[in-house]
């Protein structure tokens, strides 16, 4: 028979859940990589961004870039923990490059099929 231990239970800790684990119902957007579209990737992220809380938001925002991206906002001297606007801001400059829509027609219309490439593919 085994005999009751007669110490008091051992007490666990309160842990303080990070709300914004729990409430993420918007799916986070993928890494960032230079090259990727920025406009569309800044988009789906500031949709991301209106539910996490605005002290976790610029790590949330940095989370979501890949590392060559990372490096090149850090050589800007922005800080990281800077809110979310200025960040986009500087991501924006380093990394939105739009064509205008005429040069981009233009370069749509001067692409050839190549050989090896099906019809779906080219188009």
């Amino acid at each position: 028979m085994v005999a009751e231990d007669p110490s008091p239970p051992t007490c666990v800790p309160k842990i303080e859940v990070n709300a914004d684990v729990d409430r993420l119902a918007i799916r986070p957007p993928n890494p960032f990589h230079p090259g990727d579209d920025f406009s569309t990737w800044e988009c789906l992220t500031r949709c991301f961004l209106r539910g996490v809380s605005p002290r976790n938001a610029s790590s949330y925002l940095i989370s979501l870039l890949d590392d060559a991206a990372l490096r090149q906002l850090m050589t800007t001297g922005v800080r990281l923990d800077a809110p979310p606007d200025n960040l986009f801001t500087e991501l924006k400059r380093l990394f939105d490059r739009q064509q205008p829509p005429a040069l981009a027609l233009e370069v749509f219309w001067g692409r050839r099929q190549q050989a090896s490439e099906s019809a779906d593919t080219y188009v």
